[in-house]
């Protein structure tokens, strides 16, 4: 990551971890003389400091926080996976049971729908 990031850019914060992303907003509030980026996620008031490379500071492992120039193709996958996530929870949590054969027809019909419509969108 090469990138020069510059004061009051907007950022995404990076969090994903095992393949799903996680970003969160944030604001680059200074560029310090040394490189480093205070970063001020959107919401809170205590600042993150990364490196000019863009790892958080102080953070060890291959499973580091990191920020990076804001993407609006990879922000909204991430809003694409967390509607997919909310509604695979919803329907999980779901009690079967009280439906009778013709409300889980539709249900399954409202579901292959929307799985079709999505795959003809990632084409």
């Amino acid at each position: 990551m090469n990138d020069k990031f510059e004061k009051d850019e907007v950022v995404m914060i990076d969090y994903s971890a095992y393949g799903r992303l996680s970003f969160r907003k944030g604001k680059v509030i200074e560029v310090t003389q040394a490189g480093n980026l205070k970063v001020l996620e959107e919401g809170k008031t205590k600042h993150e400091i990364f490196t000019p490379f863009g790892k958080l500071r102080g953070s060890d492992g291959w499973n580091s926080t990191y920020v990076r120039k804001f993407s609006q193709e990879l922000w909204d996958k991430y809003i694409i996976q967390n509607e997919k996530m909310s509604i695979r929870n919803k329907i999980s949590q779901q009690n079967f049971f009280q439906y009778d054969i013709e409300d889980l027809r539709k249900i399954k019909e409202i579901i292959d729908n929307y799985e079709s419509k999505n795959n003809d969108q990632q084409k």
